[in-house]
């Protein structure tokens, strides 16, 4: 019979997948906020969040996000990797939240595709990575 103990929770995830879906994650995310920093100070296809902030604000946020996770990941400090990752999974929630609001009034577009895209995976992804890193925090204490 197979013990209880073996099944537990994130087992699946190996470390080389974890990292594995760390390097990708926060290479979109240096991406995307590169990308923002680099764009003309007013994009006229903003969506509703994405203009709640200068779009300069958000490429460094998500540059801060990428920095911070990838240091911690380095030196293995994992409340730095978990605040880096709970950061830019805020960050692609809001902007699929805002996408999503935004394409309420325009079907035609692509918001609510893109919206759905960074809630289920971009932000989710960040959100498991944070748990993940909390896990390792939490063995790494004893």
């Amino acid at each position: 019979m197979v013990s209880v103990s073996r099944w537990l929770p994130y087992a699946a995830l190996t470390e080389r997948l974890v990292m594995i879906l760390a390097a990708t994650s926060l290479t979109a995310a240096l991406l995307r906020g590169a990308d923002y920093l680099l764009l003309p100070q007013q994009e006229p296809g903003l969506s509703a969040a994405e203009a709640a902030l200068p779009i300069r604000h958000w490429g460094a946020l998500l540059v801060l996000g990428v920095l911070l996770a990838v240091v911690g990941y380095l030196v293995h400090r994992w409340p730095v990797t978990i605040l880096g990752h709970a950061l830019l999974a805020g960050i692609f929630c809001a902007f699929g939240l805002g996408e999503i609001f935004t394409g309420i009034h325009n079907i035609a577009g692509d918001e609510l595709r893109t919206g759905i895209a960074f809630l289920c995976v971009q932000a989710v992804l960040h959100a498991e990575l944070t748990v993940v890193a909390w896990r390792r925090w939490d063995a790494a204490r004893g």
